[in-house]
């Protein structure tokens, strides 16, 4: 199989993709109802992500559902997912200590605090570290 330009099925699909993005972040901002706001965000990220490879326009989606819905563990988790897979850690311990205050359960909320902790003091600060060496 050749590569280059994508079929014409995946290239129509992207474009449909785009459309249907484009059109629900438009509507986005005239829903007054949360939970319908909280689901098209999700709609919204998940095109980003799945439809079109766009990890920075899908967290920014399931952060703005999770300011509309500030315990929705769904987003939190999926953002953590992107968080993980573009090794933004600075982004994770803010999101780990966000999903800690979520949660109901001591011993997951200790495990996100312990992971936050160790993910700051492992690759944060050593980051840091390396940078002020040079």
């Amino acid at each position: 199989m050749k590569r280059g330009l994508p079929s014409t099925s995946t290239r129509g699909r992207s474009v449909e993709s785009v459309a249907v993005y484009n059109s629900a972040s438009r509507l986005v901002d005239s829903v007054a109802d949360p939970e319908r706001k909280n689901a098209l965000y999700h709609k919204i990220a998940s095109l980003a992500e799945a439809d079109l490879g766009d990890d920075a326009q899908a967290a920014a989606a399931y952060l703005a559902a999770l300011d509309v819905w500030p315990r929705d563990l769904d987003a939190a988790n999926a953002l953590e997912q992107l968080y993980l897979r573009r090794a933004d850690y600075q982004n994770l311990v803010k999101l780990l200590l966000r999903k800690a205050d979520i949660v109901e359960d001591v011993a997951e909320k200790k495990t996100l605090y312990f992971r936050a902790a160790q993910l700051h003091e492992e690759v944060i600060e050593e980051v840091r570290d390396d940078k002020l060496k040079r």
